[in-house]
Order: C-alpha cells, then sequence, then structure tokens
C-alpha cells in the first residue's frame, strides 16, 4: 500500500480508502488456495457465490436476491456495503 500510495502522490491523484477482508479458510484455519486444494469457484454459478461472499462480510443480503442476476446483485452490494459490519 505506502508504494501505491506514493505513486498516487507522483501522479497528483486521489489516495482511496483502504480496508481489509476476512479471508476464507479452511477447517485447519489456512486460507483457501490452490495450495491448500480448496476446490474452485463455480463458473456457472457466478450469481450464487457472490450472495455466498456477501453473507461471509456480514452485508446481510435480502434472502430474495439469492435469485437474482450477478449484476443484480453486484447493483445491490455497491448501494448497501457497509464496512463497518465486516467482523475482523
Amino acid at each position: 500500500t505506502p508504494r501505491q500510495i506514493q505513486l498516487q502522490r507522483l501522479l497528483r491523484l486521489a489516495t482511496p480508502d483502504y480496508m481489509h477482508l476476512p479471508v476464507v479458510v479452511n477447517a485447519d484455519g489456512e486460507k483457501l488456495s490452490k495450495q491448500t486444494l480448496a476446490p474452485p469457484l463455480n463458473k456457472n454459478k457466478v450469481a450464487e457465490t457472490l450472495y455466498d461472499a456477501l453473507i461471509f462480510l456480514q452485508q446481510h443480503p435480502p434472502a430474495k436476491l439469492r435469485f437474482c442476476t450477478s449484476q443484480e446483485i453486484l447493483d445491490w452490494a455497491v448501494t448497501h456495503w457497509r464496512p463497518a459490519l465486516i467482523l475482523p
């Protein structure tokens, strides 16, 4: 992050707000990745995956959103994003 901020300053760009997001881990506490043999995300279930990510991030999407398109879920997320709800 410090390098990005320095570059933004040199380019006279505004520095955005940064935040940390929790990492999804397996039962052993290891982050999900190819190295820990986590299954890949299903390309055919993009909307379901987005909905589940919002649940994981404690954003409380309405249940009816589960049956919407990925674009509708993203639109809802942008409008209703609440970083304070994300637990460390």
